[in-house]
């Protein structure tokens, strides 16, 4: 059954933890699922906890037309941080050229994205 994944990236990672991303599944357009994440109701131990904590998220990114299966292959992938567009973008920021000073014109070039890695569907 086709559904979506998606990820959220955390503020902060849990006290005691590393981990800054949750992956979840949704049969529906996750957006009752997340607004579950951020209350603390959705049932999950990690959001459940975060939300505990007051530590907030964001939607790194959601998949449309995937699998359970899908949703466990990416977990089972660790390093989350790839495939969230939140810390993907931080991190091209990161490593590109700051300039000196502001360009004539005013306007900074923007990212390229063929420079960042495929997703993994």
């Amino acid at each position: 059954m086709a559904g979506f994944v998606y990820i959220l990236c955390f503020s902060a990672p849990l006290s005691g933890k590393r981990a800054r991303h949750y992956i979840g599944w949704a049969s529906k357009h996750p957006t009752k699922r997340i607004e579950a994440h951020a209350s603390g109701t959705a049932g999950a131990v990690f959001t459940t906890e975060a939300h505990r904590q007051g530590i907030t998220f964001q939607v790194g990114n959601i998949w449309p037309d995937k699998t359970k299966d899908d949703e466990r292959r990416l977990k089972r992938q660790r390093n989350h941080r790839r495939y969230c567009g939140i810390c993907r973008l931080d991190a091209v920021a990161r490593v590109m050229p700051q300039p000196k000073r502001k360009p004539a014109n005013g306007v900074y070039t923007p990212v390229n994205d063929d420079d960042i890695e495929d997703y993994p569907f």
